[in-house]
Parts: structure tokens; C-alpha cells; sequence
């Protein structure tokens, strides 16, 4: 079933205009009239409904049934990632970390990062597409730009830190559904200083992800994979 971004969804509306951008992408689609979807304000509200498609007037989404959290882990989950040097690499680490169910997502600036800056709008497209497609009831918060220090004093709503260090020992069993951040480093990974300051908290885990050094947006999907 396709799902559709619909901001204005409220629990109990009935009939509601599809946005401009999602019409034209139902057309895409070729989407029949009265073809089942799901529509999803990004804000935790989905419903089931049915769309009626007028080439010339837009869609009108029509509501049968409302559900809340649709699609969400029953825990929240964060990634922080090294600015990449690839811009499109950064972005598929986004697009895979929405779609095993990040709610934020923070760019680190690190010693070894290239770039300090990101370009936000289009990671929250990036973003709204990857929840459309795995039909998630929430988009997550893009956050601007942060170093290792501004992120760890701003992330107390997590209860557990993971990091993914080579020279740690192999990831136990994850899955207890608590709160998580999960911490993956730049190309050139992070400098001693940077580990020994995540070390200095006490939330931390680090884990080992196996014999290969991986990539960090593989390192990114792998780590949040043994979470949910």
C-alpha cells in the first residue's frame, strides 16, 4: 500500500486536499481513483482511506480508519553521524536511518570531518520520502550541525549511547526497547580526545560490528539493524 504526506491530518477529518507535491507524485504513482492509501501528518497520526484523483483539481483523501504511531519503534532512537565528505553517501545513511526508525538525526562535526555544514532541507525531503516509503507515522527531527560536546549535553532524554568502535569487543544482545543514541564517526573515524569525552559518560557502550571496517552509513544501518 502507498502512502501519501499529508500535514494536516487530524484525527476525525474526513476529507482533505493532497498537497500540490504528493498529487503529483499519486500521478506517478498512476494510482486509480478510490485505491486504498495511507496517509501520515509525520506527527505520529496515520489513517487508512481511500483517494479520489482529479487530473485537474488535485486529490481529495478520504478517511476510513485513524492509528496512532503506525509504523514506530516502541522506543525512541536517535543516530549521530560524522559529516560525510560524500554528500550522497550522507544521504543514504539518512534515508536507511528513517526507515529503521530514527525520530532525530544529528550531524556531528568532528576533528576529522570535511565539511561543517549540511544542507538540512534537503535531508528533511530525504527524510519525508524514506517515511512514505516504509509508511511511518513519524518524520524524524533534522537537527543543524553539533560537535561530540554540544551533542552530549543536549541528549539527556537517552538513556543509552552506543558507538560503534573497532577495537571493541563484538555487540551483545541490543533489543530492550531503551531509549537510544547511537554515535557513528566520520571518515578517518574520531580523534582520541573525541572518544575519551564520549567515554566520560556514563551511557556509553561501545561495540564492535565485526571483522570488517565498514563504511559509516553501513556502520550507521548495521548498528541501528540490532536495535529494532
Amino acid at each position: 500500500m502507498n502512502c501519501t504526506y499529508l500535514p494536516d491530518l487530524k484525527d476525525g477529518a474526513s476529507d482533505l486536499q493532497l498537497p500540490s507535491e504528493e498529487f503529483k507524485h499519486l500521478k506517478v504513482l498512476r494510482l486509480e481513483n478510490d485505491e486504498k492509501v495511507i496517509a501520515t501528518n509525520g506527527k505520529g497520526l496515520s489513517a487508512f482511506g481511500k483517494v479520489d484523483i482529479n487530473k485537474k483539481a488535485g486529490a481529495i483523501f478520504h478517511t476510513e480508519e485513524f492509528l496512532e504511531n503506525y509504523g514506530e519503534n516502541p522506543f525512541s532512537l536517535a543516530l549521530a553521524i560524522g559529516i560525510l565528505d560524500n554528500k550522497e553517501r550522507f544521504e543514504i545513511a539518512v534515508e536507511k536511518a528513517v526507515e529503521l526508525g530514527i525520530n532525530e538525526f544529528f550531524p556531528l562535526i568532528t576533528k576529522h570531518t570535511q565539511r561543517k555544514k549540511v544542507n538540512k532541507q534537503r535531508l528533511i525531503s530525504k527524510s519525508i520520502s524514506a517515511m512514505k516509503q516504509c509508511c511511518r507515522s513519524v518524520l524524524p527531527i533534522i537537527h543543524s550541525p553539533i560537535t561530540i560536546e554540544q551533542l552530549l549535553k543536549n541528549t539527556d532524554n537517552y538513556r543509552r549511547i552506543i558507538l560503534a568502535d573497532f577495537n571493541c569487543k563484538k555487540a551483545e544482545n541490543l533489543k530492550n526497547n531503551v531509549s537510544t543514541l547511537v554515535i557513528i564517526g566520520p571518515e578517518g573515524g574520531f580523534s582520541t580526545d573525541e572518544i575519551e569525552l564520549m567515554k566520560s559518560d556514563d551511557r556509553l557502550i561501545s561495540i564492535n560490528l565485526g571483522n570488517r571496517r565498514l563504511r559509516a552509513e553501513t556502520a550507521a544501518i548495521v548498528t541501528l539493524g540490532l536495535l529494532v
